[in-house]
């Protein structure tokens, strides 16, 4: 009489299903604990940042601007970089409508001519981003602070908007840091 059980093999087709789930899992839980404070608090940590080109030669107005503020060290290589500052043209699918019988193209608020993102450089992340909007800011507005925030940049030269977005990134993260503490 045999005691010990007999140790079946296990079949690889049905262990790798069980396996993706509970990896699936372990991941979904890991990312939830990172919340968006500890995310958002990077931007108070990182010690280097990378310009990466832009259009205009904004990043070489940018990059003047970060160096006189004093807060990161910019350096020329993303590898290692805390953070990374990238700028896109957001592409926009036309959406249509149906008027009085005929198809026409829906008009679009004002769309974003350029989108200058700052990213965490280990997680990809996004910090902060502004939209750069080829329109006039009305009067007695002031733009808005946080992660995301409008440039209206209608009449404004390349270094001016890199100046104005170096200054609302650097109002968010003092304002950041005055939470902190």
């Amino acid at each position: 009489m045999n005691l010990r059980p007999e140790i079946q093999p296990v079949s690889w087709r049905r262990a790798i299903p069980g396996f993706a789930l509970v990896l699936w899992i372990s991941c979904a839980a890991s990312a939830g604990q990172q919340s968006v404070s500890q995310v958002q608090n990077r931007l108070l940590t990182a010690k280097i940042a990378y310009v990466a080109h832009m259009p205009d030669n904004i990043d070489q107005w940018l990059i003047e601007d970060l160096r006189a503020w004093g807060k990161y060290q910019v350096t020329e290589d993303p590898e290692g970089a805390g953070l990374v500052i990238r700028a896109r043209k957001p592409k926009h699918k036309p959406q249509y409508v149906l008027r009085q019988g005929q198809v026409r193209q829906k008009p679009l608020k004002t769309p974003p001519v350029l989108s200058i993102t700052v990213t965490d450089w280990v997680t990809g992340a996004k910090l902060w981003q502004a939209d750069i909007v080829n329109r006039a800011r009305k009067k007695n507005s002031s733009p808005s602070l946080g992660p995301n925030t409008v440039i209206y940049a209608k009449h404004m030269t390349p270094d001016q908007i890199a100046q104005q977005c170096a200054t609302l990134l650097r109002r968010y993260v003092q304002e950041l840091q005055q939470k902190r503490q």
